[in-house]
């Protein structure tokens, strides 16, 4: 028993590049028991049909899934939206050719001139008589350019009205759900579901893959009551051409390879002197004999020939009229009209398979002995979710993948006269041994010949689903590139371990191929405000903010917007944080904290008999407050370092006492580096004096000079 059922998708996982999208088919409260037969049709034809699984809740079980292309007998029309673009667009080409025509009318009309002059060779006219013809001759070509000004003004008017009509339209189409761009006609997916068994199901849950997905990390950062109080929000960039709306699903984000070949290595064993056996093969040849099994059949049908097919007629262009119907209608530029597939409207699904399977085939390479099975290399296992490879010719049948000959014609001689090579025979070429590749594997995607092919009947063949439009869907996803700093992909930030994110509540991603940003999870944390500077390196005090990562996944490398009391301060480059690590946000220069450092050099000899030189530093840093409270600096700074054991390096004196820093933190060590955290009171000022001593011969100098501050 069939049954037709409704299944709305419900949560889809976008990866790095694909997404997984599950659908919960509606099923009938009163379903029949024994063998039934769930069809759920209208999935996206841009789905992997060999990515297909179905896990049934309930006393039931799932016997068999199908995924098959369907291709509607009906005409393809175009969505409402789509059909509004191309109307106005056809309208707004329709006015500018009439004010082009009525533009060049009047262009003669105006450069006409009334000539009042008698003509020599006629004695009957009055000049009277010819000035009032000349006259009147000149008000009706007036008249008639001033009847063409109003025309052109007034289609001024409505192509001006009608492109602002046109412009709506399009952007009205851009934010249209996929459903009602598309519109009708178009091929889709059915699925088809085989229960067995009797007792209640209680959910069905079908789940395929689409490739034309991506997303991209982000983040957003709110500081609110002077830093006391921050609110992080994980975020997300995510763009999606499946063909289909994710309206209201549950969405998730994961790091991880949609398709990842998980097989573990074969590691044979070798043993000297004796021999191995041979490897098992998955593939087997088909048995002798086996169109003997279709004999019945070929006497109950006998072969008939195909007819030709019908020439398809081609559309005649609005503008062609009945004089001009035999030439070739101008070109135009239409906006799109919502056509997804390569697929006419008149086709059936019989028209495209038989397309699809159509390949020449020799009847004495299908009858042909294959090769022993021990002359093949050993198939591996398909991963799942494979998408179907590529083969060559298209439909070819496992037992008849040989390399056919041709007969060859040649002229020989000068005299023009022709003669026909000698045809290669099979028996003269020895056909290419049988390895079955990894494409035919993927059993999802294999099929039994009908009983009707005669070439092929009996043997699996695989069914080619790929269509064009897949291949341009995931390149246009692939070529996107978000218009905000510091994106990165999540395959060169996500490291050694894949994470996944999963948002509250639901979500709406349209299928647009657009760049959209969603909120995933929000969680409040504590932060850390702290100023810093570096005044060797710039006389300016920075601010920075350190959060600890409230969410139990890392997350990774992206851009973060950080807000500062509801306004926008700027865009930062967030790193990596692991799960509890934390996240250090530059906040920009603070201008009511000012810095300045101070060197004092002095150099002396030392040393027994002087035989050295001693350069002494006065280092002196001082921090201005203007602000309205107390506020904690950090103040970094660099002694010299020396390598060599005849130039020394001594710390003398330091007030206050700072500590030892290597900035590790930050990815970046250095040698010699001393930090201090001080206390700026309000609206004063505190200082920081260090001093350091360089010792070195007194014959020598250091390259650059002995001052080194």
């Amino acid at each position: 028993m069939e049954i037709t059922c409704e299944a709305p998708i419900t949560s889809v996982t976008v990866h790095a590049r694909g997404a997984l999208v599950t659908r919960r088919a509606v099923l009938p409260p009163d379903l029949p028991a024994g063998d039934v037969v769930l069809v759920i049709p209208g999935v996206t034809a841009l789905c992997d049909r060999g990515s297909l699984r179905a896990a049934l809740t309930g006393e039931r079980d799932v016997v068999a899934v199908q995924a098959a292309l369907e291709v509607p007998a009906a005409t393809e029309v175009a969505g409402p939206s789509v059909q509004r673009v191309r109307a106005l667009t056809l309208e707004l080409e329709r006015l500018q050719e009439e004010h082009a025509l009525l533009a060049a009318r009047r262009e003669v009309l105006a450069a006409d001139a009334v000539d009042p002059r008698l003509r020599p060779a006629s004695t009957l006219e009055r000049i009277d008589e010819r000035l009032g013809d000349a006259v009147a001759a000149a008000g009706a070509l007036d008249r008639a350019v001033a009847d063409l000004d109003g025309r052109l003004e007034a289609l001024e008017e409505q192509i001006e009205e009608v492109s602002r009509r046109r412009d709506a339209a399009v952007l009205a189409d851009l934010q249209a759900p996929t459903h009602a761009r598309v519109g009708g006609g178009h091929p889709t997916v059915r699925l088809t579901v085989h229960l067995a068994g009797a007792g209640a199901a209680a959910a069905l849950d079908l789940t395929y893959s689409v490739s034309a997905a991506r997303f991209w990390p982000a983040a957003t950062v709110r500081l609110a009551e002077g830093g006391a109080h921050a609110t992080w929000t994980l975020e997300a960039l995510v763009a999606q051409l499946s063909g289909e709306d994710w309206p209201a699903v549950a969405l998730a984000l994961s790091t991880a390879d949609l398709i990842h070949d998980a097989r573990l290595p074969e590691l044979p064993s070798l043993r000297l002197g004796k021999a191995q056996p041979p490897a098992r093969r998955g593939y087997r040849p088909a048995p002798a004999g086996l169109d003997q099994l279709f004999a019945g059949h070929d006497a109950a049908f006998p072969a008939l020939p195909r007819p030709a097919p019908a020439p398809r007629p081609q559309p005649q262009s609005q503008w062609q009229s009945a004089a001009t119907a035999g030439a070739v209608p101008e070109a135009r530029a239409l906006p799109d009209t919502g056509r997804m597939f390569g697929f006419a409207a008149s086709e059936s699904a019989g028209d495209v398979e038989e397309e699809l399977a159509a390949a020449p085939y020799d009847q004495a390479l299908l009858d042909a002995p294959p090769p022993s099975p021990a002359a093949m290399p050993a198939p591996a296992s398909a991963p799942p979710f494979a998408p179907a490879p590529s083969f060559a010719p298209q439909g070819m049948p496992l037992a008849a993948k040989r390399r056919s000959f041709a007969p060859a014609r040649a002229s020989v001689g000068a005299g023009g006269g022709r003669e026909e090579a000698p045809p290669v025979t099979f028996a003269q070429a020895a056909p290419e041994a049988l390895a079955p590749a990894e494409d035919w594997l993927d059993f999802d995607a294999l099929t039994l010949a009908p009983a009707g092919d005669r070439a092929r009947r009996g043997r699996l063949r695989r069914a080619d689903d790929r269509l064009p439009e897949r291949a341009a869907a995931l390149a246009r996803i692939d070529a996107l590139a978000p218009n905000l700093p510091h994106t990165r992909d999540p395959l060169a930030a996500r490291g050694h371990f894949d994470s996944r994110y999963d948002a509250d509540g639901v979500r709406d991603l349209p299928s647009d191929g657009l760049v959209h940003r969603l909120t995933l999870q929000s969680a409040e944390t504590v932060p850390v405000l702290r100023f810093r500077t570096v005044p060797r390196e710039a006389p300016e005090v920075y601010r920075e903010a350190e959060l600890v990562n409230p969410f139990a996944v890392a997350l990774l490398a992206g851009p973060a917007d950080v807000y500062v009391e509801g306004s926008l301060l700027l865009t930062a480059a967030a790193g990596a944080v692991d799960r509890g690590g934390r996240l250090t946000l530059g906040m920009g220069v603070e201008d009511r904290l000012r810095v300045a450092r101070n060197v004092r050099v002095e150099e002396e000899s030392a040393g027994l008999l002087g035989g050295k030189s001693a350069v002494t530093h006065t280092v002196h840093i001082e921090l201005r407050s203007n602000l309205g409270r107390p506020a904690t600096v950090e103040v970094l700074d660099r002694v010299p370092v020396s390598d060599e054991k005849d130039v020394e390096v001594k710390l003398v004196a330091m007030q206050p006492d700072g500590e030892r820093y290597d900035q590790a933190d930050r990815g970046a060590p250095v040698r010699g580096g001393w930090r201090w955290t001080v206390e700026v009171p309000a609206g004063g000022t505190r200082t920081i004096e260090y001093q350091y001593r360089v010792t070195l011969p007194a014959k020598s100098t250091i390259v650059g000079g002995n001052r080194r501050d």
